[in-house]
């Protein structure tokens, strides 16, 4: 049995491949969790797709948890192949605390610079550093927001900002993430 670990936050994909080139007709997937029961994999899946493929939905596995998948697919000639593989899914980093100094500016667009300092954010699965995505974030604009930086410790220094709102996106090594918002007070 194959063992691999996941991002929960992306999607999976799995496809039966039978290596005597045997014609299958009849493919049914399950799942279970830990110990648990064997289920359906309908609320996991993304409809409409072959038989012969799983593609499981992004946010659908549980974080911290161990899914086993089973397989069984039937040939045209009656011949059954049946196997299964575990994925362990990534669990998000543990959210810890960011600041901002100074915490007050009379402009966000001169000076002061600000400084963004983020600590007590922790890897579950202690598989390395963590990366800090640093971002300014506007009212005008969805997404992400304007990318300020990189930082593997968590620090970022000398930033001129231009919006009030800043997010930090903390990554682990599988790419399973937290995000972080705080703001700046634009003196008056």
């Amino acid at each position: 049995m194959n063992n691999f670990k996941t991002n929960p936050k992306e999607v999976v994909y799995l496809e039966v491949n039978v290596l005597n080139k045997l014609d299958i007709n009849d493919v049914t997937w399950q799942y279970s969790i830990g110990a648990g029961p064997e289920n359906d994999v309908n609320d996991l899946k993304v409809p409409g797709v072959d038989d012969r493929i799983l593609i499981v939905k992004e946010n659908k596995l549980i974080p911290g948890s161990i899914y086993t998948f089973f397989v069984s697919a039937k040939s045209n000639d009656g011949v059954v192949v049946e196997s299964n593989i575990k994925m362990t899914v990534n669990s998000e980093p543990i959210l810890g605390d960011c600041s901002i100094q100074p915490v007050a500016g009379d402009s966000l667009s001169v000076v002061p610079h600000y400084d963004i300092a983020c600590v007590g954010f922790r890897d579950k699965n202690k598989m390395g550093p963590l990366n800090y995505e640093f971002y300014q974030m506007s009212s005008k604009h969805v997404g992400q927001g304007t990318l300020l930086g990189y930082s593997i410790t968590g620090k970022l220094e000398n930033v001129i900002l231009t919006d009030e709102t800043i997010r930090v996106k903390v990554s682990d090594t599988y790419g399973t993430y937290v995000d972080y918002v705080t703001t700046v007070q634009k003196l008056q």
